[in-house]
């Protein structure tokens, strides 16, 4: 095993009717993509709602959840090998929604009441994450 290929690992495929050469019945899969993930997506939800004051608990919540959606809607999703890969990409997927209406409301009722600068760049940067990062799920097929 070479160093280039450390942090995949083959899954088998389970329509494989079309490929090229239908010996090879694996793709791979670089799972240390979605570790990192699962460890900067969260800091970034952390560095957005530290400055709105928002309470500790939904604070907390929103880690958890931002943390579920990249280990059931990426990691898990990708790394099952049979059928199931779709309701684990859904719950990702619901998740997500979930922490966007979560930070559309806490986050900016936090926001709101220290008025001013803080909201106003609270929603500018709210916005751009929500936009992106829903581009990004969009665009490859996350």
């Amino acid at each position: 095993m070479s160093l280039s290929s450390s942090g995949g690992t083959a899954i088998h495929i389970l329509y494989h009717g079309y490929l090229p050469n239908p010996r090879s019945l694996t793709r791979q899969i670089f799972y240390v993509k979605w570790v990192e993930y699962t460890i900067t997506v969260p800091l970034t939800i952390l560095l957005l709602l530290l400055p709105t004051a928002i309470p500790l608990a939904d604070l907390l919540l929103a880690l958890f959840v931002s943390a579920a959606t990249i280990i059931f809607g990426g990691l898990i999703s990708s790394l099952i090998a049979s059928t199931y890969k779709f309701e684990a990409f859904v719950i990702g997927v619901g998740l997500w929604f979930w922490l966007l209406g979560h930070m559309w409301t806490v986050g900016l009722r936090s926001a709101r009441h220290l008025g001013g600068d803080i909201l106003r760049r609270y929603m500018m940067l709210l916005a751009y994450i929500s936009f992106f990062w829903s581009l990004y799920a969009v665009a490859w097929g996350w």
